[in-house]
């Protein structure tokens, strides 16, 4: 209800899939911090928990309050707003049946580009190729803030997570370095997917993506320092442990980032569940599936 009313607002006329999202993000932040809550009050004292009458006795009028203005600023949501959520929507429909979540991060990237339109050009410091690349790169992120929000916003869930889960912060400390660095790697996808852009900057393939690797690289090392604290001191396991999985966040991230386009002319396999497409998992299964080792290497020795 309240992401109708966010997405009839003038804000939400103007960013309508953020405008609208953003309740239901709120929503879930508020739901994990309860659950966090809910552990540390088994260990700390707390005053007695509210009678379930009080709850609902506020908890449904606040619900009949939203519906009543959702259903009021229905008129006020116009058709751009509805258009904009169904490309949306039929693109995450699309990739999740073709398996291939670039189908949607791609038009979610291309919109970001347009919404920031043009920016102001500023000349890079002198020196070789690569360091020119290199800043191109970082100034990709100073124009993509959202990358680095949620990279620092990765930092806190991971301390959530060590509260809620104590005995699997090592497994979440790794999947989260992934996400972290993950939203690093812009100019690495970008290098990577577009074969015209690589032979307009020269050079070979592999030096063109190891200088795009350079920035997710250091923000992997940086994330991972800064959630160390979070991880219990009698369960981090062998020294060697934590900087080879760190080097495994970076590899995972490298592999996922470098993908070719997907191939839909692979093989099938006929199961008593239906057709199962190896070749697709196979494909998309590049950078997730050494993140599921790293996190089965984590469990058993950390």
């Amino acid at each position: 209800a309240l992401s109708v009313v966010a997405q009839s607002s003038r804000a939400g006329r103007r960013w309508p899939t953020v405008v609208g999202a953003a309740p239901m993000v709120t929503a879930a932040v508020v739901a994990t911090v309860v659950v966090i809550a809910g552990r540390l009050g088994d260990e700390l004292p707390r005053p007695a928990a509210l009678p379930t009458g009080a709850l609902v006795a506020v908890g449904v009028p606040l619900a009949v309050l939203g519906t009543v203005l959702a259903v009021r600023a229905l008129p006020r949501v116009d058709r751009a707003t509805l258009t904009t959520g169904a490309q949306f929507a039929n693109a995450a429909a699309t990739a999740t049946i073709l398996l291939d979540p670039s189908m949607l991060t791609s038009l979610v990237e291309s919109r970001r580009w347009r919404r920031i339109g043009r920016v102001r050009s500023r000349r890079f410091l002198p020196g070789p190729a690569w360091w020119a690349l290199l800043q191109a790169d970082v100034r990709r992120l100073r124009r993509h803030p959202s990358a680095l929000l949620i990279w620092a916003g990765l930092i806190g869930v991971q301390y959530a997570a060590a509260l809620a889960l104590p005995g699997l912060a090592g497994a979440t400390q790794v999947v989260f370095a992934y996400f972290a660095t993950d939203r690093l790697t812009g100019g690495l996808r970008a290098v990577s997917r577009s074969p015209g852009l690589r032979r307009a900057l020269g050079g070979s393939d592999a030096a063109l993506r190891g200088i795009h690797v350079v920035v997710p690289a250091v923000g992997a090392g940086v994330w991972w320092l800064l959630t160390l604290p979070s991880l219990p001191t009698l369960d981090a396991g062998p020294t060697w442990l934590a900087p080879t999985l760190a080097v495994g966040v970076v590899a995972a991230a490298w592999r996922a980032g470098t993908r070719p386009p997907i191939n839909y002319g692979g093989a099938t396999v006929n199961t008593p569940f239906g057709m199962v497409p190896v070749d697709l998992l196979r494909q998309g299964s590049r950078g997730p599936a050494l993140l599921a080792v790293l996190v089965l290497v984590q469990l058993f020795l950390g």
